[in-house]
């Protein structure tokens, strides 16, 4: 969105105190998730007058982090390192030997946590599946997300504040606001690996 002509028309015309740069480890070919648009930035940065930057990544080794500040232009960037190593997340994978018992776990999953939950699909056939399955199958509010919807169910499916996979189901409980997951699982082809915040 930042690419397109009139949106930095627009930012041209207000002073930009601060530029946040999400996921920036997407700007360097050194990383696994490059995006072209991301390479971008660099120049776009430098057209908005060149603002104090904030570069936000979690998974850049120290060449990619270099790369980043290479492309962006900013060689005395301040960098700030924490481990990612957090004891309030559990990272898991539980083994399941056919659909039928990977469907009954994530079911448990899913309506066992106590806020919003995400799972990631490698498909868009799969993800509007188990979308419907879970309806079904459950009292929670299930929204797919990926390219085949039309915009106006993806902006209403997507979340505001997270960075979005092509495929996915937003599964929200009543009362909850959407700015964190408290379960992300990623339903594979074998497993299923899950993320909580305890």
């Amino acid at each position: 969105m930042l690419g397109q002509d009139v949106i930095q028309a627009a930012l041209m015309q207000v002073p930009l105190a601060l530029l946040v740069i999400d996921e920036a480890h997407c700007i360097s070919t050194w990383g696994p998730d490059f995006r072209p648009n991301y390479r971008r930035l660099g120049h776009i940065r430098q057209q908005l007058g060149s603002p104090r930057t904030l570069m936000l990544t979690a998974t850049a080794t120290r060449q990619v982090r270099q790369d980043i500040v290479t492309q962006l232009a900013v060689p005395s960037a301040q960098q700030v390192l924490y481990s990612v190593n957090r004891p309030n997340i559990y990272l898991a994978v539980e083994q399941v030997n056919d659909e039928a018992s990977k469907r009954a776990t994530l079911q448990h999953l899913v309506t066992s946590t106590r806020g919003p939950a995400i799972v990631y699909f490698t498909s868009k056939r799969q993800t509007d599946l188990i979308a419907e399955w879970l309806r079904t199958t459950t009292t929670l509010r299930v929204a797919a997300y990926h390219a085949g919807l039309a915009a106006d169910d993806r902006s209403c499916a997507a979340p505001q504040t997270t960075t979005l996979q092509p495929f996915f189901i937003l599964i929200k409980h009543v009362h909850h606001l959407i700015n964190q997951f408290n379960l992300i699982i990623t339903y594979n082809h074998c497993d299923l690996f899950f993320n909580t915040n305890k």
